[in-house]
């Protein structure tokens, strides 16, 4: 399966068996999702969608959203072809509910029900995907940003991007003058702006699409002012200021839970000078609901991530010393990867693929180690840089990954094959939050920020 020509409400995508290539469209209308495959197609609307997915969706966007993410982790899969005639998708879910999507030539729609020929399986295995991407080719395309600024060399996620619920392109930055800048990329223009949004410089941003009340939120955090402020994205309204998290430390990292429709707000922890502080739950509205068990370290990253086979929530830590999941419900630790000694763990992505889930993180030690997420088995050890630490990771596939360096460079790495492919140049110091857009104009691209307070745009 190879991602082509993507743009903000159609995605394309190339199937290979044996020696047939099918291209698969997928495309966002106002009240329903056309899905076709050459000539064959199909049309479901809102309403059918619903009843065949049996989930819950509040709007087109959020229904378009789940087939394009069911396609990227591959859990879209040929069942069946008639050639000429038809082809039969099958949407994995899990085993109750999975999803048949039948495109059908409109042209022998009445010859389908006498057709005599003999449908055939295509197993998983021989769902094959491409990765369309040239290294080779990698450019910058211009600097989107030249006044952001990121306050501490190590950290990820210092900016957010991400397609609105309206269909608009956002960047959310911070500046030195500690505003929040609400960025349009396609325009290239800055939308709005909230001065002296925190005390003390912004470190870190998240989003979340909240379907409950059709409207995009995001979090900020500036870790010496020590708040969580809770904000809506179309007017910058500050909805929610947690104040004082953490009483006696720095606060690095902070991200959104979903359980079971319930959002939540998740502060890092802190160790400072041996006085620890534990995760914090806190609600929509600033309560505080809860803290997580054994949870005291010096923490420089924090996620989530929802397990759909097993249906548990987990929090993810890159700590000073290690890496930390613990289980949600059950307020504890469920799992400690830990290699040797090494030291400062700036940044963790979640790789699912084959039904194996995979823990990929940059650390200070100049290596990105893939663990076994659920075995906590060290799958590999990839050294990077002999003097250089690594910073933000942007998944670009199931083979590559691109990384940020202290070396003022990105680099590109094979994860499958364990090696650095390319050294990329164009930052003129470290580089810290790299993130992947789909680009109307330019297909996948990234966006990179580095501690010059510049965020660059670039195209494969």
């Amino acid at each position: 399966m190879e991602i082509k020509n993507e743009n903000l409400n159609q995605k394309e995508y190339f199937i290979q068996y044996e020696e047939y290539e099918y291209k698969i469209i997928i495309e966002k209308r106002n009240n329903e999702i056309l899905i076709k495959c050459q000539i064959y197609e199909t049309n479901l609307n809102i309403n059918n969608i619903l009843l065949l997915l049996n989930i819950k969706f509040f709007s087109i966007n959020e229904i378009h959203k789940y087939i394009i993410n069911k396609f990227e982790e591959r859990k879209v899969f040929i069942k069946s072809i008639i050639p000429n005639e038809s082809l039969k998708l099958i949407m994995i879910n899990n085993k109750e509910n999975d999803v048949e999507i039948d495109l059908v030539n409109e042209n022998k729609i009445k010859d389908l029900s006498n057709n005599k020929l003999n449908d055939f399986s295509v197993s998983k295995n021989n769902f094959s995907l491409k990765d369309n991407l040239n290294y080779n080719e990698i450019k910058l395309i211009k600097d989107l940003i030249q006044d952001s600024h990121a306050y501490y060399s190590f950290l990820d996620n210092t900016f957010c991007v991400f397609e609105s619920i309206d269909n608009i392109l956002y960047l959310i930055y911070g500046n030195k003058h500690r505003s929040i800048i609400s960025f349009n990329i396609i325009d290239s223009k800055k939308i709005n702006e909230i001065k002296n949004a925190h005390k003390s410089y912004i470190t870190n941003f998240r989003h979340y699409l909240d379907i409950n009340n059709n409207r995009d939120l995001i979090i900020t955090i500036s870790a010496d002012d020590n708040n969580i402020k809770l904000w809506n994205i179309v007017n910058l309204e500050l909805l929610v200021d947690i104040q004082n998290v953490n009483k006696d430390g720095l606060l690095y990292s902070s991200c959104f839970l979903n359980n079971n429709l319930q959002i939540y707000i998740i502060s890092s922890n802190y160790d400072y000078s041996g006085n620890c502080e534990p995760i914090k739950v806190f609600d929509f509205n600033g309560n505080y609901i809860k803290e997580i068990n054994n949870s005291e370290d010096k923490t420089y990253f924090i996620d989530s991530y929802h397990d759909e086979k097993l249906d548990i929530n987990y929090i993810i830590t890159g700590n000073k010393n290690d890496i930390k999941v613990y289980d949600f419900d059950k307020d504890d630790i469920y799992i400690k990867y830990d290699d040797n000694d090494n030291k400062g763990h700036y940044s963790i992505v979640i790789y699912n693929k084959d039904d194996i889930i995979k823990l990929i993180e940059s650390s200070d030690d100049k290596n990105i180690r893939i663990w076994n997420f659920h075995s906590g088995e060290l799958i590999n050890k990839i050294k990077i840089s002999d003097k250089y630490c690594l910073n933000g990771i942007c998944l670009w596939s199931y083979e590559y990954i691109f990384v940020g360096c202290y070396d003022k460079k990105i680099k590109l790495i094979n994860i499958n094959k364990g090696i650095l492919v390319k050294n990329i140049s164009g930052h003129n110091s470290r580089v810290l939050t790299i993130k992947k857009i789909i680009h109307p104009i330019f297909g996948k691209c990234l966006i990179s920020q580095n501690w010059d307070n510049r965020i660059k745009l670039w195209s494969t």
